[in-house]
């Protein structure tokens, strides 16, 4: 399993699809979240789209690895990842996009399965703090006040809970230019 963990703007969906693009060995892991789908956004694709109610019922079955949430201007969005969404008995390399806690809570998962022998790659994609504000606000468009406000919230957030731990990672890739993406 590859993980790949930063800040709002750093470039985890463009390097997650390029990847997977790129490489038809890799499947993607795709996490669950009860969040609003955004304009460029597939159900499936980038997450799948979730009412809460369908949510509690994957927290009381014990369905998920991992759940956690987020306070947005809109009201709290969770985000989860199903045991379902891997196959610890297979060969499969797997690619998923998530936070801090989903890297930690996914380590945690892997060794409480006695029989499982799946690796864990955690990648920090680091970028500094202008180009991932230019980015966000470039694939948002038509932004109220509102929602320049809930960019604001996720940019400080992601400094203290994301960036602070990024020593936390196997590997740190430096992601500002297409050079550094290449």
């Amino acid at each position: 399993i590859i993980t790949l963990t930063g800040a709002s703007g750093a470039g985890k969906d463009f390097l997650f699809k390029k990847l997977l693009n790129e490489n038809k060995n890799i499947k993607p892991i795709i996490s669950v979240t009860t969040r609003p789908k955004r304009e460029n956004e597939t159900d499936g694709i980038e997450y799948r789209f979730i009412k809460l109610e369908e949510l509690e019922e994957l927290y009381d079955n014990k369905e998920l690895i991992d759940l956690r949430q987020y306070n947005s201007q809109e009201g709290i969005w969770y985000y989860g990842i199903t045991k379902d969404s891997i196959n610890l008995d297979s060969e499969d390399i797997y690619l998923l996009i998530t936070d801090v806690d989903g890297v930690i809570n996914i380590k945690s998962y892997l060794k409480s399965k006695e029989t499982n022998n799946t690796d864990i790659k955690s990648i920090f994609i680091n970028c500094n703090g202008k180009e991932r504000l230019l980015r966000v606000l470039k694939r948002e468009t038509c932004l109220s006040d509102e929602q320049v406000l809930e960019i604001c919230r996720r940019y400080s957030d992601d400094y203290f809970s994301v960036i602070s731990n990024k020593d936390l990672f196997d590997i740190v890739l430096k992601n500002e230019t297409i050079e550094n993406l290449e």
